[in-house]
């Protein structure tokens, strides 16, 4: 069993434990980016709860426990860079806030959760002065390597009182798909209050709790993800720690996000469109349970779809891998049971991820130049939200036959 120090059922201070209440669960399962070396196959994985809760206080959906955030996130074996999409969404989200807010040559811009400096490269492009913070030593080392300054910690109070009293005063932070994995978001808030010039603005991209219900992405649902926001739920928390939404918009990353926008009250004034989301969401019902209760019903009547089109695949006599070893992979291999055993590995273009193995399930992760020399029937494509951009480079693969199999929001071939 997990010890004390690695699942701290406490750990979340936002609200008082007893006020959850049970959406869905995914039974227990390992950590989802933990690939697991060959030497260490034989070893049994640590398996932690995956339980999805309601706080009605918050209006907020999240996990009913948190890992231990030093075992999920001192390593880490995703860099940005891999991916051209993100990297080329960042500089546009860059040119588009320097426009907004005038940003000049010598302002800060800061990122939490920088990871390889995908993002902060872009402002350091147009002259301003650029710190990353991400708490994994190995993806902080690249971003460094790269010439992006990164402090190696985890970012908080403490942190931001200590940039403050070098004179650091930030003119815009970004957080991007971190918020998520951050037990004490209102410690992360209250060090942005500390440190935000009295103009800044914090950015902040995280998946939309509306879409993953829609969609019913559960594959969304992993440990390193405690959070699952919506506008309202997120605003709750900035103004409990003296900021709040100026503006939002909707993007397509990870199944679909928000990008929201909080600064200083009284700082800007709240545009129209995160006053109508605010109100979109009331009319719908995202601050109630009753929308979430529905999605519980759904996520297993959707694993046994999923797992009855791949026991078809194999029926016939066909061959199938998979696509991407994101944690996605990990979450959808591990409630698949005996059908994830019809995989032969799983591709991935990382090569921090090539030659370990997805665990729970143990299936191997490979260069994508397998999916080419083997070329399976089927791919399972594991990181489905960037399936434009899978699709096209898998072109040569389709043309000869293979065919891809998107699981969401319900299981479908792509020829």
């Amino acid at each position: 069993m997990p010890s004390r120090h690695e699942i701290e059922e406490s750990s979340f201070p936002l609200h008082a434990k007893h006020a959850l209440r049970p959406i869905v669960s995914l039974g227990r399962q390992p950590l989802a980016n933990n690939l697991v070396p060959p030497d260490q196959a034989s070893e049994p994985d640590e398996l932690f709860p995956l339980d999805l809760m309601w706080c009605e206080d918050l209006k907020l959906v999240q996990l009913s426990v948190s890992v231990a955030p030093r075992r999920l996130f001192s390593t880490y074996l995703y860099l940005t860079s891999f991916s051209q999409a993100l990297v080329d969404a960042a500089r546009e989200n860059v040119e588009a806030q320097v426009a907004k807010y005038g940003l000049q040559a010598g302002d800060l811009a800061m990122e939490i959760g920088s990871n390889d400096g995908y993002l902060l490269q872009h402002y350091q492009a147009r002259g301003l002065t650029v710190l990353g913070v991400d708490p994994a030593e190995n993806v902080a080392a690249h971003a460094r390597e790269k010439g992006v300054p990164t402090l190696c910690a985890f970012f908080g109070a403490d942190v931001a009182d200590a940039l403050r009293k070098e004179g650091r005063r930030p003119k815009i932070v970004h957080a991007n798909n971190v918020m998520a994995h951050i037990p004490d978001v209102a410690g992360v808030i209250r060090g942005l209050s500390i440190l935000l010039d009295d103009r800044g603005v914090f950015v902040v991209e995280t998946p939309y709790v509306r879409r993953m219900v829609e969609q019913c992405e559960y594959d969304t649902i992993y440990h390193e993800h405690l959070f699952y926001y919506s506008l309202t739920s997120f605003n709750l928390i900035l103004e409990r720690e003296g900021l709040t939404v100026i503006d939002v918009d909707e993007i397509g990353a990870h199944g679909g996000s928000l990008r929201i926008t909080a600064a200083r009250p009284g700082a800007y004034d709240r545009s129209d469109a995160a006053r109508n989301m605010l109100a979109e969401e009331r009319r719908i019902g995202l601050d109630r349970y009753e929308y979430y209760e529905a999605f519980g019903r759904r996520v297993p009547q959707l694993i046994k779809q999923l797992r009855a089109t791949v026991d078809d695949v194999v029926a016939q006599g066909r061959t199938i891998a998979g696509y991407g070893a994101a944690a996605k992979a990990t979450v959808i291999l591990n409630t698949l049971g005996q059908s994830a055993s019809a995989l032969r590995w799983v591709a991935d273009r990382s090569s921090f991820k090539q030659g370990q193995l997805i665990p729970g399930v143990r299936v191997p992760v490979v260069p994508v130049e397998t999916v080419f020399s083997e070329r399976p029937d089927y791919l399972l494509v594991f990181a489905w939200n960037y399936i434009d951009e899978i699709a096209r480079q898998l072109s040569s693969y389709r043309d000869a036959g293979g065919r891809l199999i998107v699981p969401f929001p319900e299981p479908r071939v792509v020829g």
